[in-house]
């Protein structure tokens, strides 16, 4: 589970951006007009609301991550986003499409592959509602993050390396928690950012038996979330 500043943090996204696409939102088309429309979210959260609050879980957090990769592409609006994820809903069967390793782009379609084994050679279809049932070439389609392990069995996200694999940093949801930890240790990053801001580097390692380059890593991306 993360809270919404959790979630914030880790994404490095404006908390008022998360609101909107997590609660969905109210606006007026103009100035001067009486009429309110609605917004729906982008992703929707599983999570019972506490106290009126929305926690998120994993999965709903790698959707906010690939949400977030998909809009900074000039041809994909937030609106688009919107039309291909209840179209890929159904076609994935799932209520965390954007969560899948079928989603692809080019930066101006999002797409989804067929089959759950579809790699980027593969027929995608194009998840819009007025063009659902086309397929396209996806000879130069690519999966839109390498930064997240996907599960063979279910093709959603399971594990997340937010500084990529050249960084040991990982969260795993069924470890700590899903808090970021040191991959392949249970020792989280802001334990160690916390002792070496009283010892030298070296003497953190030595006491948890990891290398020096991990917790100067477990120090900078922690001094990376307090930043945001």
């Amino acid at each position: 589970m993360y809270s919404q500043a959790d979630a914030a943090r880790l994404l490095g996204m404006r908390p008022a951006r998360l609101r909107r696409w997590i609660h969905g939102y109210t606006y007026r088309p103009g100035p001067a007009s009486p009429e309110l429309r609605h917004r729906d979210p982008v992703v929707f959260s599983d999570v019972p609301r506490v106290d009126g609050q929305i926690a998120l879980s994993f999965l709903e957090l790698m959707e906010l991550r690939v949400v977030m990769r998909l809009v900074q592409f000039p041809g994909i609006s937030l609106q688009k986003v919107r039309k291909a994820g209840d179209v890929a809903s159904d076609l994935l069967e799932t209520r965390h499409p954007f969560a899948s390793r079928r989603i692809f782009t080019d930066g101006r379609d999002i797409l989804a592959a067929l089959e759950a084994g579809s790699s980027a050679e593969s027929d995608l279809v194009e998840l819009t509602h007025s063009r659902a049932s086309q397929i396209v070439s996806a000879e130069l389609m690519r999966p839109i993050l390498e930064e997240i392990d996907y599960s063979e069995e279910t093709t959603l996200a399971e594990l997340w390396w937010p500084r990529t694999k050249a960084v040991p940093i990982v969260l795993n949801p069924r470890i700590m928690f899903g808090a970021p930890t040191i991959a392949s240790t249970r020792i989280t990053t802001s334990v160690l950012a916390r002792l070496a801001a009283h010892d030298k580097d070296d003497v953190v390692a030595t006491a948890y038996d990891i290398s020096t380059d991990a917790v100067r890593h477990a120090v900078e991306f922690e001094a990376t979330l307090l930043a945001a």
